[in-house]
């Protein structure tokens, strides 16, 4: 099964540089259809320097919204739009972890 799995990455690999086009592609339409709504939510941007190919688009309610984000993932899914909670990145930045001990890695 290894060989078969790994055959198959192989040939996704080619197809890395249209994957990544079509996310980034995507990625500029949800900002444009979301900027007008900033008073609302806190639009995902990359780190600096960095090009990202978003495998999604990250929402993240404002405190002043006027509507919490279970709302919202409720109005989206009576809609027939799928959302997922979650969170990425850098663990070791997201607020939950801040204070843990913790090593950095050399490469």
């Amino acid at each position: 099964m290894t060989d078969i799995q790994a055959a198959i990455g192989v040939e996704q690999l080619k197809k890395l540089d249209g994957f990544c086009q079509a996310r980034r592609a995507n990625f500029k339409t949800w900002i444009s259809g979301f900027k007008e709504y900033e008073d609302y939510f806190i639009l995902p941007k990359g780190t600096q320097g960095s090009d990202p190919a978003w495998f999604a688009f990250p929402v993240t309610v404002k405190e002043t919204a006027g509507f919490s984000r279970t709302e919202l993932t409720n109005y989206l899914s009576e809609n027939m739009i799928e959302t997922r909670n979650l969170f990425g990145g850098n663990l070791l930045r997201q607020p939950a972890y801040l204070n843990i001990e913790h090593h950095k890695n050399r490469y």
